[in-house]
């Protein structure tokens, strides 16, 4: 029976560190079953879901910290499950740009989160004084995705925020800007 494994690997930036993590993890007997990398400041920082047999899981486990010494990295595991899809109403991917500044990330996070919405990945870049983020939302079942954009529209306006909605099943568009 397949275990999982969620590592998390942060580091200075250099040739061959991604590498080195990846080459553990085959070396181990692991799959990677899912994984994303991003360079933060001079930080790369790696997420990986492995999955392998007990054995497999557990030799990963003990040659992991070695491996970060050596390379002066911090990392984290956490043993997990394979992911169950939620049954969601509503799938739907928001991208925004608005003028950067403190706390509007945290004034849309809040929106979602009181409204039960399911965040299933963020990004969010600053180009000079533009903050630009993309989202993916799942709508938990019940939720109405009409009434659910007549409250979207009062917080683009408020936090001047130019927002394309589009819903992913089946693929829609809408556009909210001031």
């Amino acid at each position: 029976m397949s275990q999982f494994l969620v590592v998390t690997a942060v580091g200075e930036d250099r040739p061959g560190i991604v590498n080195e993590l990846v080459k553990m993890a085959s070396s181990c007997h692991c799959n990677i079953v899912d994984s994303r990398m991003a360079i933060l400041g001079n930080e790369f920082t790696l997420f990986m879901l492995l999955s392998g047999d007990w054995n497999a899981i557990a030799r990963l486990e003990s040659q992991l910290p070695v491996l970060a010494r050596d390379h002066h990295l911090l990392t984290m595991m956490k043993r997990t499950g394979t992911h169950q899809a939620a049954n969601h109403a509503h799938r739907l991917e928001l991208a925004a740009s608005t003028r950067d500044r403190p706390g509007i990330i945290s004034q849309i996070t809040q929106f979602m989160a009181e409204r039960q919405a399911s965040i299933s990945a963020l990004a969010a870049n600053t180009e000079g004084d533009r903050l630009h983020l993309n989202m993916r939302i799942n709508l938990p079942e019940g939720a109405d995705l009409g009434e659910f954009e007549q409250a979207l529209a009062p917080l683009c306006q408020s936090a001047e925020l130019d927002v394309t909605l589009s819903h992913q099943t089946p693929l829609t568009e809408i556009r909210h800007k001031e």
